[in-house]
């Protein structure tokens, strides 16, 4: 037996190189009323986080000004001036995502929320008042997390305990993403064919 080896051309796709990409892609304040008025306490907004993203941040207030957001993020920008240069969006935010070291100083003073982050139906049944499902909950006057990625719908969902007065939570959100850049190069496959071959035996 020998095998008879030939070769093909044909185009490959090869990972030519990944692009990581910072979004801050919400920063809105949404209104949550208090338990006593008509219409319930509750409060939800939905987001899709962009394609490819690996890991994302979120920051939430109750505060009227977010000072101690903004002086953490000119802190954190002043001391990371290298990857500033690099990713000119990469600031606090994009650090928590990425589960590096960065702190915002909690308040202790304010007018606390519930917050929930869930996907999916969870966010009818919660304002209905149902069991329901979620990522992550707090209680806090402000607060930050990283969280891991998940494809649809996502909800903020809060709830306001005061009798009377509404709070006005503001909610920052960052997303990494890493865009992979795919391209076509042309190599060989090489085919090997057995086959029997006759000989001379001694």
């Amino acid at each position: 037996m020998v095998n008879d080896t030939s070769y093909i051309n044909e185009n490959e796709d090869v990972l030519a190189k990944t692009d990581t990409v910072i979004t801050n892609f919400m920063d809105r304040t949404i209104r949550v009323n208090p338990a006593a008025a008509e219409g319930g306490n509750k409060a939800s907004f939905n987001f899709v986080l962009p394609e490819n993203t690996i890991a994302w941040s979120y920051y939430i207030t109750t505060a009227k000004e977010n000072q101690e957001f903004d002086e953490a993020n000119k802190e954190f920008i002043s001391a990371s001036e290298m990857k500033v240069k690099k990713f000119p969006l990469y600031n606090i935010m994009s650090a928590i995502a990425l589960n590096q070291q960065a702190t915002i100083k909690k308040l202790e003073t304010g007018e606390p929320v519930n917050y929930w982050i869930m996907d999916g139906d969870n966010s009818s049944l919660f304002n209905a008042g149902l069991q329901f499902r979620y990522i992550k909950k707090g209680r806090a006057i402000n607060d930050y997390a990283r969280v891991e990625p998940r494809k649809g719908n996502l909800f903020f969902c809060f709830s306001n305990d005061k009798l009377t007065g509404s709070i006005f939570v503001t909610v920052k959100i960052t997303a990494i993403q890493a865009n992979e850049k795919i391209e076509t190069s042309q190599g060989k496959r090489m085919i090997v064919v057995p086959r029997s071959k006759m000989y001379l035996k001694n």
